[in-house]
């Protein structure tokens, strides 16, 4: 049905990494699909969020939601798909 949201299959999520026009575009698919987080939410995280000072990606990802107030969002485990990504975008 159109206008309806779905659950993405793995091979929707591939081929969407596939027809992916720029590294930047696939590493922000991949955040939003691997932490569950909105495209605006995504946009706006900075490296030192995911990353630590010596280029390691962290276990968790820490996200403030810029609104009225700063809310904290609690640490998102960071998946091991994601990681990679995070890791060739370095």
């Amino acid at each position: 049905m159109a206008g309806q949201a779905r659950i993405l299959s793995q091979a929707d999520i591939k081929i969407s990494f596939r027809f992916s026009e720029t590294a930047v575009i696939r590493h922000l698919f991949a955040l939003g699909i691997y932490s569950g987080l909105r495209i605006g939410e995504t946009i706006v995280i900075k490296q030192s969020y995911a990353c630590t000072t010596s280029s390691s990606v962290k276990n968790a990802l820490k996200v403030i939601r810029k609104k009225t107030r700063q809310t904290l969002y609690p640490d998102i485990p960071i998946h091991p798909k994601l990681r990679d990504q995070l890791l060739k975008y370095r």
